[in-house]
C-alpha cells in the first residue's frame, strides 16, 4: 500500500488557490467557443457549398440553375447533424464513463482539428468532376466533427461540475461568442469582396488556429494550473454500470424545467431563425449595397449574435434564477413561442404565397430581432443554470449529461419545423 502523504495543493496559508490572469476562465470561455465555432462555419460557408455543387455547364451560381447536390445541401447537412449528435451523446451518456476525462476531452479535438484540417485542403481541389462524391464526403466530415463535438462536450460539463458556477457562465459565454466570431467573419468577407473559395478558406483556417491554441491552453492548464487541479482534485467518475433507465428518470423528475425551457426556446429558433429571418428583404431592397448585400449579414446574423450575448450575459448578472420559480422560466419560454413566431412571420420575408406582409419596415423587423435575440440568449444559458441550481451536487454531472441528451432529442424532433416554416407564410 503507498503511505504517502497526499500533495496538498492549497497555499501555505490554508487558502484556496486562485485562478491567476482568469487562466481557467479563459481556457472555459474557448471550450464554450471551440465547440459552436464548427457548426456556425461550415453553415456561413454556404456560398462555397453551392459553388462546389454547382451546375458546371453555367458560369455563374444561380438559383434558376440549382443542381439536386445544391437544394438537397443543408436538409442533408441538419439530418447529419442530428443524427451524429443524438448518437453520439447516448453513447456519451452511458460508455462516456469508462474512458478518462482527459481522453474524451483531447481526443475529439485533435480529430476534429483533423478533419477541418481535411476540409481546408479540398477547398484547393477541383472536385467538379466527383461531385457526388465529395457531397458524401462532407456529410462524413460533418459526421465525424460533430460526433467529436457531442463527445467533447459532455466531457467539458464533466469537468465543469468541479467549478464555480461563474465558470459554467464562462463556458455558455464562450458559445454566444463564437456566433458572433462567424457574423463578423461574414461580414468582413463581403466588405473586402474575396471570392467564395477564399471565405471558406479564412473560415476554415481560423476554426484550426481557434482548436489548435485551445488545446494548447488546455495541455498547459491542465498539467500546471494549480487552480484547475486543485477544484479537479476531488473528481471522482461514475464508475461501475452506465445510467439506467430509473436513474435517468429520476434525474429529469428534478432537473424538467431545464429541458422544458429548451424545448420552447428550440421550437421558437427553429421555426424563424435563420428559416425565415434569412428571407427578410430591406423596404429598400434595389437601392444600394446596404439593402442589397450587408442587410441580412449585419440584420439576420450580426445584430441577432451581439444581442444574443448580451441576454446570455443578463442571464448570469441578474441571477433571478435562484429568486424565481424554475417553472415561470419554462411558462415564459411557452409564452414566447405564440409571440414571435407569428410576428416574424408577417415580415417582410420573400417570397411568400399565402399570409401578407404587415412588417414591411426595416426598423419594425430590427425592433423584433432585437427582442428574439435578447430573450433567446437568455432562455439559451438559463436553462443550463436551471440545472445547475436543481441538481444535488453529487449528482451534477449526470445532471447535465441526461440535459445535453433530451436537449438533442429534442432538437432533432423539432426540425421539421425549419422545413415548413417557409411553406407557411
Amino acid at each position: 500500500m503507498d503511505n504517502k502523504p497526499k500533495l496538498s495543493l492549497e497555499t501555505p496559508s490554508g487558502d484556496k488557490p486562485k485562478d491567476a490572469y482568469g487562466t481557467v476562465y479563459i481556457l472555459f470561455f474557448l471550450l464554450g467557443m471551440v465547440h459552436v465555432l464548427p457548426w456556425t462555419f461550415f453553415v456561413t460557408a454556404h456560398d462555397y457549398w453551392m459553388h462546389k455543387f454547382r451546375n458546371t455547364s453555367f458560369e455563374d451560381v444561380d438559383s434558376s440553375h440549382r443542381t439536386i447536390l445544391q437544394t438537397e445541401f443543408s436538409p442533408s447537412l441538419t439530418i447529419t447533424l442530428q443524427l451524429s449528435t443524438i448518437a453520439f451523446l447516448f453513447l456519451g451518456l452511458f460508455f462516456g464513463h469508462k474512458y478518462s476525462i482527459e481522453l474524451r476531452l483531447f481526443g475529439p479535438l485533435i480529430i476534429i482539428l483533423t478533419s477541418f484540417i481535411f476540409a481546408a485542403i479540398f477547398i484547393h481541389i477541383d472536385t467538379d468532376t466527383w461531385q457526388e462524391g465529395f457531397f458524401a464526403l462532407t456529410m462524413l466530415i460533418v459526421a465525424v466533427i460533430n460526433a467529436m463535438s457531442s463527445i467533447f462536450s459532455m466531457a467539458a460539463y464533466s469537468i465543469i461540475s468541479n467549478f464555480p458556477a461563474e465558470y459554467l457562465g464562462a463556458y455558455l459565454n464562450g458559445g454566444g461568442m463564437a456566433t458572433i466570431f462567424t457574423a463578423c467573419l461574414q461580414i468582413l468577407s463581403l466588405a473586402i469582396s474575396i471570392s467564395t473559395e477564399s471565405s471558406a478558406l479564412l473560415y476554415f483556417w481560423v476554426a484550426n488556429v481557434t482548436i489548435a491554441f485551445t488545446l494548447f491552453l488546455m495541455e498547459v492548464v491542465t498539467r500546471r494550473n494549480r487552480f484547475y487541479q486543485f477544484n479537479m482534485e476531488n473528481y471522482k467518475p461514475r464508475k461501475g454500470k452506465m445510467l439506467s433507465f430509473r436513474q435517468i428518470v429520476d434525474v429529469l423528475k428534478v432537473i424538467w424545467p431545464g429541458p422544458g425551457i429548451t424545448l420552447f426556446f428550440l421550437a421558437t429558433t427553429n421555426t424563424v431563425h435563420p428559416t425565415l429571418t434569412s428571407l427578410v428583404v430591406s423596404e429598400g431592397e434595389g437601392n444600394g449595397e446596404w439593402n442589397d448585400v450587408y442587410f441580412i449579414p449585419v440584420i439576420t446574423f450580426g445584430l441577432y449574435a451581439i444581442l444574443d450575448y448580451v441576454g446570455r450575459i443578463i442571464s448570469l448578472q441578474l441571477k433571478l434564477v435562484r429568486n424565481i420559480k424554475a417553472e415561470w422560466f419554462v411558462g415564459f419560454a411557452a409564452v414566447r413561442v405564440f409571440i414571435f413566431i407569428p410576428l416574424f412571420m408577417l415580415c417582410n420575408a420573400q417570397p411568400r404565397k399565402h399570409l401578407p406582409v404587415v412588417f414591411d419596415h426595416d426598423y419594425q423587423f430590427i425592433i423584433i430581432m432585437i427582442m428574439f435575440a435578447l430573450t433567446n440568449g437568455y432562455l439559451v444559458n438559463m436553462a443550463t443554470l436551471v440545472v445547475q441550481k436543481l441538481a444535488p451536487s453529487d449528482k451534477l454531472e449526470d445532471a447535465y449529461h441526461v440535459y445535453m441528451v433530451v436537449s438533442g432529442i429534442i432538437l432533432g424532433a423539432l426540425s421539421f419545423l425549419s422545413f415548413i416554416s417557409v411553406d407557411l407564410i
